[in-house]
């Protein structure tokens, strides 16, 4: 072999195979970014279609699910990350999602608080894969086109419940409970709108970030005369919804987002102009005011819109909420919050006899905050929402200078991002004062994709290319993997169960018990410590004892159904309802002296609604003592909510003293 044959094994030319390897993992990151570009819209659109995923977790299980996967696939495709978000901005979401998970596992109802844990682990999954991943002009048009047709197919139907003579929603029989109009049942129709959501704050609140996304594309967007127009028409129907939705909650968020939206504009503009600031200053604002007087328009022939508007400055029931029900839940816990998700149990042992109804929320999701939470909490809270608008605010004002001119104003996809986000994440703000918009997955995860832009809000780095992130940053874009995994793991736990938990309730509300009965312990079976289920076991129990002609066989039925009330409030102690229908199967099954303490613990929880006073009465009524059950049905007759008082006492007056 001569000298110098060996440059063939020379160092060199591995440079080539590793520049190979480097090609093939920035093509796998590519493909793992646009999977997790589609995930993250297909949870968004679950979200919205199954009635916004409120209140039952069943519903929330897809969106979760998805959203899961799509921080998943975001954190394995770590080789195409080439900026990193806001460090204050992550630095703060990941504070505020800490103590929120830290305070959920200490909450007094484990399962009260499942389902702030999973919203919380969902709206992170979110916010990193958008701060860290989503960072492509082209698969972030995925996810806006995708939510631009959404919502304009969430108006047309919104548009078609206003208008219909008799109110109906498309999926009413999914979750039965919630009572939604079917459109069979011949009822007045008052403007009944909420689109494929189940109220309208939930579709109030999922408009309002989109079409303001839509709105800062079009006025800061870069693109030509037919993508305007697609945008204007968007922005427009959106605020024309908003004006039909007969929300005032929306009523009030709407102008302050507009208010923003106009004042950045207005700096944008004399920042970023080259000539004529003061026409394109006017023509900025005059796209808005467009946009805005069609929505006006729309809602000004209305009578229902009218009497909602003109009802903003009377809501007794939201004034007896904050100012008596309140109160006394802040002092339980100042710093900490009283525990996750616990509004609903502690608004019964506090709220008087003002409401008929059950207050399951505060209807201001700060002071929910402030009672679940604490001050801590609400301190984060307020701290993660100022830090993302001022970072927002400061970053369209960096991105105006360094975007080129678009003729003679700065236009660019970022700058577009940027200034819809902020104006949407002003009006939640402001909508979530007066209402619980932020408790609604599909209106959660719209605010932390927004936060999440605003946290990745930066100059294009294929035109612009920047410095290279050094390698421990680089590795912080792993960080989606945490909440993505953790919540499909505990999705895919309790998520089977949860489903089988509103088939066994829709079979309730449909009269069917025996099926109710096989679904709930079914799903007994997948998750035996699932409080709703134990629930509905006692439930369905109890109703298949009325139908037994048998007494032995109906008290057979009695004694289990209390034994699955007394695993329900084992599970959770401070249920009021499971109490009250412990003691209720208990009386019936013949176990009178057990069945006392369940009916004193549940009035202790509920002290002001007259169900407790009247079921304690038929406990002494069964047992013939008259005179006791006599006293406390007249004392129900004094409280909201008596149903069973009336029709009682003319039963003792006629002289019958006892079943």
């Amino acid at each position: 072999m001569q000298k110098g044959s060996l440059p063939s094994f020379a160092p060199t030319n591995l440079f080539p195979v590793r520049s190979l390897g480097v090609t093939y993992a920035l093509v796998g990151s590519k493909a793992f970014n646009w999977l997790s570009a589609g995930l993250l819209v297909a949870g968004l659109v679950a979200a919205q279609i199954l009635l916004g995923g409120w209140w039952y977790p069943a519903l929330a299980t897809p969106a979760f699910l998805l959203v899961g996967a799509a921080a998943v696939m975001a954190g394995l495709a770590l080789p195409g990350v080439k900026d990193a978000p806001g460090a204050w901005c992550t630095g703060l979401a990941l504070a505020f999602a800490v103590y929120l998970f830290w305070r959920q596992s200490s909450s007094p109802d484990s399962y009260a608080a499942q389902a702030d844990t999973w919203l919380v682990l969902g709206a992170l999954s979110v916010y990193l894969t958008v701060a860290w991943q989503l960072r492509a002009t082209g698969s972030r048009w995925l996810v806006l086109g995708v939510l631009f047709a959404l919502l304009t197919g969430q108006v047309f139907l919104a548009v078609a419940q206003f208008a219909a003579d008799i109110p109906f929603h498309p999926w009413a029989k999914l979750a039965r409970h919630m009572a939604l109009p079917t459109g069979d049942v011949p009822l007045a129709n008052h403007g009944w709108i909420s689109g494929t959501l189940a109220s309208r704050t939930a579709l109030a609140g999922t408009v309002e970030v989109t079409a303001f996304l839509a709105l800062g594309m079009l006025v800061w967007g870069r693109g030509g005369a037919a993508v305007k127009l697609v945008l204007l028409w968007v922005a427009a129907v959106g605020f024309t919804s908003l004006s039909l939705s007969l929300s005032r909650s929306a009523y009030l968020g709407l102008p302050v987002g507009v208010t923003v939206f106009a004042l950045l504009s207005f700096f944008l503009v004399y920042r970023g102009a080259l000539a004529h600031r003061g026409l394109l200053a006017a023509g900025a604002l005059a796209l808005v005011v467009l946009s805005l007087g069609l929505a006006v328009a729309a809602g000004a022939g209305s009578l229902s819109v009218q009497l909602r508007v003109a009802e903003l400055g009377l809501d007794e029931y939201r004034e007896k909420l904050w100012f008596i029900t309140v109160p006394p839940m802040l002092s339980l816990d100042p710093w900490l919050g009283a525990g996750a998700n616990m509004f609903d149990q502690l608004s019964l042992r506090y709220r008087g006899t003002g409401f008929t109804a059950k207050p399951v929320h505060a209807h201001n999701d700060w002071l929910q905050l402030l009672v679940e939470y604490g001050r801590v909490g609400f301190l984060l809270g307020a701290a993660f929402f100022c830090v993302h608008l001022c970072a927002g605010w400061r970053n369209a004002m960096r991105l105006v200078r360094e975007t080129a001119p678009d003729g003679i104003l700065p236009q660019s996809f970022e700058l577009g991002l940027c200034t819809g986000s902020v104006a949407a994440l002003a009006a939640v703000g402001a909508h979530a004062v007066f209402d619980y918009s932020l408790h609604i997955p599909a209106v959660a995860l719209l605010v932390a994709l927004a936060a999440g832009f605003l946290s990745a809000a930066r100059i294009d780095t294929t035109a612009y290319p920047g410095v290279a992130l050094p390698q421990w940053l680089r590795s912080l874009a792993l960080l989606p993997l945490i909440p993505g995994t953790m919540l499909l793991w505990s999705v895919a736990q309790d998520g089977p169960a949860e489903y089988r938990a509103l088939q066994a309730e829709n079979a309730l509300m449909a009269g069917e018990p025996a099926r109710a009965w096989d679904l709930a312990i079914e799903g007994l079976a997948l998750r035996p410590t699932n409080a709703r289920l134990l629930v509905l076991a006692g439930e369905s129990a109890g109703q298949l004892g009325d139908t037994m002609s048998g007494r032995r066989e109906r008290r057979e039925w009695y004694w289990r159904a209390a034994q699955y009330f007394s695993e329900a409030v084992r599970e959770r102690p401070l249920f009021a309802y499971a109490w009250r229908e412990r003691g209720l199967a208990l009386d019936a099954a013949g176990k009178y002296d057990q069945a006392l303490p369940s009916h004193l613990r549940a009035i202790a929880r509920d002290p002001d609604h007259a169900r407790g006073y009247e079921y304690l009465a038929l406990h002494y009524y069964r047992q013939g003592r008259v005179e006791e059950a006599g006293r406390l049905f007249r004392l129900a007759q004094q409280l909201p909510g008596s149903r069973l008082a009336a029709s009682y006492l003319r039963q003792m007056e006629a002289g019958q003293n006892s079943f």
